[in-house]
């Protein structure tokens, strides 16, 4: 079992405007262009490499070898969870979430205060019943909100890892979920559960660990990306992509 430590996270307030101001307006296509339509901007909310999140941290010494070839670590997992195990751990379920999820499957997000993302699915008497189930819903490798993503500083050099941040694929962030499970002790999930990218998750789960996966469960995801669908998958990939400072973080 690689060594880790578990690091517990209070809530903090972000401090974030989310007050919607009118800005000056924009240019109508065939309209005087001296006549401008007013216009409502949301301040766009952002996370901090050093914001405390709801939930639970574990850290984990053990280099992860990436597909890249790079041996990633020390990293941090950032996880919710749901529900209790019962006394032989068989009733473990692995939540795994969307490109733009998060951990907060069934709580309010810090930093915007909307509702889980699944909270119809996740809770007592629901689909993902909490009274039957235990939950762990897991932050992927390489996002902005806990897991170690591009926005956190590289140990060697003491900056941010930014644009440098090693290339994660769905199966590198099977392997970290992998990590975690060990570390709660879970030898089996009685179910692995997600959409879109949450789906592919839960396909690789099934390949690379079928001794360890009863039933996967993959919604709208496929375990390979259509040709005529691969440039608007790059496209939205490039519009989240880091910037230079890492700020925005990324997947």
């Amino acid at each position: 079992m690689p060594r880790a430590c578990l690091l517990a996270s209070a809530p903090e307030s972000t401090g974030a405007d989310l007050t919607p101001r009118v800005g000056q307006g924009v240019p109508q296509p065939g309209r005087d262009q001296g006549t401008q339509v007013p216009t409502i901007a949301f301040p766009r909310p952002r996370s901090r490499s050093d914001q405390d999140w709801p939930g639970y941290r574990l850290l984990v010494h053990d280099p992860l070898r990436l597909d890249c070839g790079i041996d990633f670590g020390p990293f941090t997992i950032a996880y919710q969870t749901y529900g209790a195990l019962n006394a032989d751990r068989s009733n473990a379920i692995l939540v795994c979430h969307a490109l733009t999820g998060d951990q907060y499957a069934a709580d309010p997000h810090p930093i915007t205060g909307k509702p889980g993302w699944w909270e119809t699915l996740v809770g007592p008497g629901g689909v993902l019943d909490t009274e039957r189930y235990f939950l762990s819903c897991v932050y992927v490798l390489g996002g902005c909100m806990g897991t170690t993503g591009p926005q956190d500083v590289d140990p060697a050099s003491g900056e941010p890892w930014a644009l440098s941040f090693p290339v994660i694929t769905v199966r590198d962030m099977v392997r970290a979920q992998k990590r975690l499970l060990e570390h709660l002790g879970i030898d089996s999930l009685f179910c692995v559960i997600g959409g879109s990218m949450g789906g592919m998750q839960a396909l690789q789960w099934a390949a690379s660990y079928p001794e360890c996966v009863f039933s996967s469960v993959p919604i709208a995801a496929r375990h390979a990306i259509r040709r005529r669908t691969s440039p608007f998958t790059r496209s939205g990939g490039r519009r989240s992509w880091p910037t230079p400072t890492g700020a925005a973080g990324a997947i």
